[in-house]
């Protein structure tokens, strides 16, 4: 007659064995993802703030870009409107509420003055040094000289300007709205000659060449996807924001263009930077953990005969 009140504590004994192996397999199976390579690259990404830096960037295009390119624009003789809808692959009617929303550029010309180009200046060193700021974290470099960093930004800014300016020209002499495959192809071998160089000089040369071209790359292929989707969505996306929310609507999704593009930034130089670990500059015993600021291995240790970066962002393991 004993036995069967044994039963109830049994049980609960198994059911509590059983929640710990799952809690066990659960905890096995996040550490395995944690330390993959797609888990990795997430805490990367984490690591340095990206979604944040991206709407940051996106509101700095905003303010201070698109008026430099404007002025550019009207004072060359182009349209930014042209220019931005054949940036985003907006369709004419899409392009014509974008068109509703920013002016031609004339008036602004002619009343641009000295305190106007020393905003526009000072804007466009901005931008430039935003993204300084993003590589130098992602590939754990240390700041540099200030004023040679200006006139680097001040060189990226002209640079940035001219290919820009060179997707609209690639829109009209190679394809248009409704041809865009040329256009991507042609787009994607630009970007990564433009966001390659970007990373060099930002950097000022610290990085080689070799070590500077998976992160372009990465990037030039992250844009041209970018520009796939804008393609294939924003149009729509701008024509009912527009129509439901007007002019405030166009600027929603500009803005989430530039997002789009500070994530894709983000994206090619994380990605660069694991590429250099483990193929240009590989440290064995280096092992990156997500609390620090910056996972990037540093060539410069490299060079100096320090296989494991001085960055907290690695620590010493056993070897096997």
């Amino acid at each position: 007659m004993s036995p069967p009140a044994l039963d109830a504590p049994v049980a609960a004994v198994t059911t509590t064995s059983r929640r710990r192996d799952l809690v066990g397999r659960g905890s096995t199976a996040l550490d395995r993802v944690r330390t993959s390579r797609p888990g990795a690259y997430w805490s990367r990404l984490n690591a340095v703030d990206f979604m944040t830096s991206a709407t940051q960037f996106s509101a700095l295009a905003i303010l201070c870009l698109i008026p430099v390119l404007l002025i550019v624009a009207t004072a060359t003789g182009h349209d930014i409107r042209q220019t931005l809808a054949s940036r985003m692959g907006l369709n004419p009617h899409a392009a014509r509420d974008l068109d509703k929303l920013i002016s031609s550029g004339h008036h602004a010309v002619i009343g641009l003055n000295f305190l106007g180009v020393v905003f526009l200046v000072f804007g466009g060193i901005g931008i430039a040094s935003t993204l300084e700021g993003w590589y130098q974290r992602v590939y754990g470099l240390p700041p540099t000289r200030p004023m040679r960093q200006s006139l680097i930004r001040f060189v990226w800014v002209v640079a940035f300007i001219v290919y820009y300016a060179s997707q609209e020209f690639v829109v009209r002499q190679i394809g248009g709205v409704e041809d865009q495959v040329p256009v991507f192809v042609v787009g994607f071998f630009v970007a990564l000659v433009f966001y390659s160089c970007t990373i060099f000089v930002l950097l000022q040369g610290r990085l080689g060449l070799r070590a500077v071209i998976p992160g372009g790359v990465a990037t030039a292929f992250c844009v041209t996807g970018l520009s796939v989707f804008s393609y294939l969505f924003f149009s729509s996306y701008l024509i009912s924001s527009f129509n439901d929310y007007g002019g405030i609507g166009v600027v929603m999704v500009v803005l989430s263009y530039f997002i789009g593009l500070g994530v894709c930034i983000h994206l090619g130089a994380v990605f660069g930077s694991m590429w250099n670990e483990s193929h240009i500059f590989p440290a064995p015993r280096a092992t990156w953990t997500p609390q620090a600021t910056s996972g990037a291995y540093r060539p410069t240790d490299a060079l100096r005969g320090n296989p494991v970066a001085a960055d907290p962002a690695f620590r010493d393991t056993p070897s096997g």
